[in-house]
């Protein structure tokens, strides 16, 4: 009988393949993205799905898709250590991540252009590029290696027309300059080295179909002898090798090892599942302790010694790193794996921001859906109104809450004439110590009345919006100006941006001011008649204010554009700082009346227009994406045109008040009532149909000019005062402000 070891070693050389055998010839395209996901992905761009639509705008807006770009190889890269005293290193990160945004582009798009500038930018490194060196050099060809070999693995296996010399001189410059560069790896670098070698060594393979090349990144990932070895470089608790280092290195190497993954998968190989899928154990760990919890943590000394780390590091923690996406496709899509931490994460970060030094435009290439939407049960709690006068209607009503030892709502409304619109005079005020219980007598704030000026002009402060300062403890109320010529023709181009502060201690109001604007915007437009009437906003823990505000474009038109605004606020004055986004439609009178607020890390934008209602999004409360019509998550139009939209953020939910059209209320102007309250998905910005519901039902009145007070994280307070009773049966009648308290219960 043959010893045990001999007839091993038989068994191994009988499965391997005879010199007439060939090789399993690689898919292409085939490194990070295959035929089926390209496909996926441009039915849902063109669709208009989200998060897709954003993130394709996000790319085609990017520098590195513009066809401008200009290809800057250089012939020797250095990149010295830590990129120090380095050459040509931010033109070949630059230019890898324009190659592959370029390829990604034509790919999605088919538009030549887009190809024609990824060859070329292609070329130029094939032609250029003689050496790659440094200390640093082989993390720079792991990080800048994938962008390239995707961009021309994209471009190679399509009509691109990328011409076979070229191709070949491209393949040569992989084959004899980059490779060898990382071709033994760098075992005792942290594990992020190795981990973007590994990436870019089985792409190099797949590009050149070489599967000595591919395998020695599998093999290297299985059996490695550095830190970027998977088991080497993550614990059975997820715990990583990097983890004592910082937070942003840790998730660079799970980054790199999940692409070695999913490059692996397209080629039929499951790299994922490696030790029981501890790939996804450290996505959640990471993401666990990011998100601010508490995470287990044993002394971990890297592979030779080099890194001895006794604790998890605060370095890092909770940084936006751009890597969950496709970790988050394969465990939770594919395996149907829980992964709560990373779902978490990807709320607050998609879509992911590109990067030189990770895989850009994840959520574009990897996300399956948006993100699960918890559906929050709300309870509508009717307090006592305040009811108008004989001669007055009380109208753009709002609250704000005063905390403290002695905490108290106040009320601030226009005195508003009954039988014509427009007929705004002074600005009162009411105040409720027991939480909508009961309300003081409306008294005129002396500060705010109408007044007559020089010039023959009436004005009048009004669609005031009071909100607690915390920063300064004070009150302020942002609002416009009304201009009556002769105290009757309104004229709209006289409009300002009007505030004025009141002291809760002295419950005096300073006098009103205005907002200085610019001059001009940044097309170079003069702006005319800035406003923030029935403008909601956010207040900053610095104690800066983001402000909505509309303006015209010149004195031609009465279009509007709509801008936020930050603003400082000293105690006494709001002075203008800085705005971003200018938002305009050309039809009608432009996009107006917006309200703002802050959900999860973003920035929520409704803006009311004539024929419709828009919306959108950004990250740091100035700056947008496109603006998108309101709808339903059915896809159907939401139907709220041309009046106001408030936002209500309460138990982990975004809610949008608003009326609309479709309500059996065509009898109503503008259809401007009931006034509903509907859970708004966060990501695709739609109205979830199944959880609206009426908060003010429809009683011969309009209820489009309202306001909401966020009380505590649960709680908010909806004010709405009733308009326009002469239309209806109700006639003569006195009109109402109405209370609605607002509770998010949870899950319901």
């Amino acid at each position: 009988m043959l010893p045990y070891r001999t007839l091993l070693l038989l068994c191994i050389l009988f499965q391997q393949p005879s010199s007439a055998e060939k090789p399993t010839p690689f898919n292409h395209p085939g490194v990070l993205h295959s035929p089926s996901e390209l496909n996926f992905v441009r039915g849902k761009i063109a669709s208009g799905d989200e998060p897709w639509t954003s993130a394709w705008q996000a790319l085609t807006s990017h520098r590195w898709a513009s066809l401008a770009h200009e290809s800057r190889a250089h012939p020797n890269v250095v990149r010295g250590r830590r990129g120090k005293s380095s050459t040509g290193m931010r033109e070949l990160m630059d230019d890898s991540a324009a190659a592959y945004t370029h390829a990604l582009h034509w790919s999605l798009s088919g538009s030549q252009a887009h190809a024609n500038k990824t060859i070329e930018i292609l070329n130029d490194y094939a032609r250029t590029l003689k050496r790659v060196e440094g200390h640093d050099a082989r993390l720079l060809v792991g990080i800048t290696g994938i962008h390239f070999v995707n961009a021309a693995e994209l471009i190679a296996h399509s009509d691109a027309q990328w011409s076979l010399a070229d191709r070949e001189r491209f393949a040569k410059m992989l084959r004899e300059v980059l490779y060898p560069v990382i071709e033994n790896f760098y075992p005792r670098a942290n594990g992020n080295w190795d981990a973007s070698m590994i990436q870019t060594m089985m792409g190099i393979g797949i590009f050149l179909d070489d599967r000595s090349i591919y395998q020695r990144g599998v093999d290297y990932f299985l059996n490695g002898e550095g830190n970027g070895r998977l088991t080497n470089y993550i614990r059975p608790s997820g715990q990583c090798q990097e983890s004592g280092r910082d937070q942003h290195h840790t998730l660079m190497g799970l980054g790199y090892l999940t692409s070695a993954a999913e490059i692996a998968r397209n080629q039929g190989l499951d790299l994922y599942e490696t030790a029981g899928n501890r790939l996804a154990t450290a996505f959640e760990y990471c993401a666990q302790y990011g998100l601010g919890h508490a995470v287990p943590f044993e002394r971990f000394v890297s592979v030779g010694g080099w890194y001895d780390h006794h604790k998890i590091s605060e370095v890092g923690r909770g940084w936006e790193v751009p890597v969950f996406e496709l970790a988050y496709r394969h465990y939770h899509h594919r395996k149907k794996m829980p992964m709560p931490f990373s779902e978490q994460v990807l709320r607050k970060t998609r879509p992911e921001e590109p990067s030189t030094t990770h895989k850009p435009w994840s959520t574009l290439m990897c996300a399956q859906e948006p993100l699960p939407v918890k559906k929050v049960a709300l309870r509508v709690e009717k307090l006592a109104a305040i009811r108008g006068t004989e001669k007055w209607d009380w109208w753009q009503a709002r609250t704000a809450q005063v905390p403290g030892d002695q905490p108290f709502w106040i009320t601030t409304m226009s005195e508003t004439g009954k039988k014509v619109s427009h007929d705004f005079h002074d600005i009162y005020q009411s105040l409720s110590r027991d939480e909508g219980k009961t309300w003081s007598k409306p008294e005129i704030i002396h500060s705010l009345k109408r007044t007559e000026e020089n010039n023959g002009f009436e004005v009048a402060p009004g669609d005031m919006w009071p909100t607690w300062h915390a920063k300064s403890g004070l009150i302020i109320a942002t609002g416009k100006t009304f201009n009556f010529e002769g105290g009757k023709r309104e004229i709209f181009n006289r409009e300002k941006v009007s505030y004025a502060v009141m002291n809760p201690k002295s419950g005096k109001w300073a006098p009103m001011k205005f907002l200085k604007m610019p001059e001009k915007d940044r097309l170079g437009m003069t702006i005319v008649a800035p406003n923030a009437g029935n403008n909601q906003r956010v207040d900053l823990p610095n104690g800066d204010i983001l402000l909505p505000v509309r303006y015209q474009r010149g004195l031609k038109q009465r279009n509007y554009t709509t801008v936020v605004v930050r603003c400082g606020f000293d105690g006494e004055t709001l002075t203008y700082k800085d705005h971003g986004s200018e938002l305009n439609i050309p039809r009608d009178r432009g996009l107006y009346e917006p309200s703002l607020t802050e959900f999860e890390g973003w920035y929520y934008l409704t803006l009311r227009a004539d024929h419709s209602a828009f919306v959108t999004r950004g990250k740091d409360g100035i700056n947008f994406e496109s603006i998108r019509e309101w709808k339903f998550d059915d896809g159907t139009s939401l139907g709220s045109y041309n009046t106001q939209q408030h936002w209500i953020t309460a138990g982990g939910g975004l809610f949008l008040i608003y009326t609309r059209k479709g309500a059996d209320n065509d009898h109503v102007f503008r259809h401007r009532a009931p006034l509903f309250i509907g859970q708004v998905h966060p990501e695709t910005l739609r109205v979830i149909r199944s959880t609206e519901r009426i908060l003010i039902p429809e009683n011969h009145a309009t209820l489009g000019n309202s306001g909401v007070c966020r009380l505590n994280d649960r709680e908010s307070l909806v004010t709405c005062g009733e308009g326009l009773l002469r239309l209806g049966k109700r006639k003569g009648e006195l009109n109402k402000v109405h209370f609605v308290k607002v509770v998010a219960l949870g899950s319901p």
